[in-house]
């Protein structure tokens, strides 16, 4: 499973813009770098293990959304078989029943996307922190005035290559220990309501 490149982008942007220089160094020659935040996150040590614990956590969901879908669709088939001579309001009752169920089953996905969302930010804050302190690491290391973001979507039009130190940031971040990475809240407290039978 790969973490949505918005919220990449968004944590990896925030990092960046993050590091500024000391107001005293700003009348002093400036001295720029910039690097992929993205690429960095992407080859964070420990990364592909928390993406790992992250999708064994919605794995059990993902199957109980997919039983109420399926439960949903087995209705809609009942509903389409009744006999001609149902009554009206059994009908209604048994339609009534099915759109219900269609609605909890939507609920349950809307809450089942903002529950991995936040725990995608919840597993990513980690690895941001980190590479946060990296960067100013390597920037005081590098008497860097800025490091700024150079990765898709980024300002810099045209640059020097030798100003990315991204390859470089990676190094010195494998030369970390990997954050800890505790489990999700779809581990610790399983949607119970998502077991019920339809």
């Amino acid at each position: 499973m790969y973490l949505s490149v918005r919220a990449i982008t968004t944590g990896a942007t925030l990092l960046v813009t993050s590091i500024a220089a000391p107001l005293a160094l700003q009348d002093a020659p400036q001295r720029i770098a910039f690097v992929d935040t993205r690429k960095i996150l992407e080859q964070a040590p420990g990364r592909p293990e928390a993406e790992a614990v992250l999708q064994k956590e919605f794995a059990s969901l993902q199957d109980q959304l997919k039983k109420m879908n399926d439960s949903v669709i087995k209705a809609f088939g009942v509903y389409q078989g009744l006999p001609a001579t149902t009554p009206q309001a059994e009908k209604d009752k048994r339609l009534q029943a099915m759109q219900d169920r269609q609605t909890q089953m939507q609920q349950k996905q809307r809450e089942f996307d903002a529950q991995m969302t936040a725990d995608q930010a919840e597993m990513l804050q980690p690895f941001l922190d980190q590479i946060k302190i990296m960067l100013e690491d390597l920037r005081v290391e590098g008497r860097w005035t800025y490091i700024l973001e150079g990765g898709q979507g980024a300002a810099i039009v045209a640059a020097d290559k030798n100003l990315d130190i991204t390859d470089r940031a990676i190094a010195k971040l494998r030369t970390m220990p990997k954050p800890l990475i505790a489990p999700g809240k779809a581990a610790k407290k399983p949607d119970s309501t998502l077991t019920k039978k339809p």
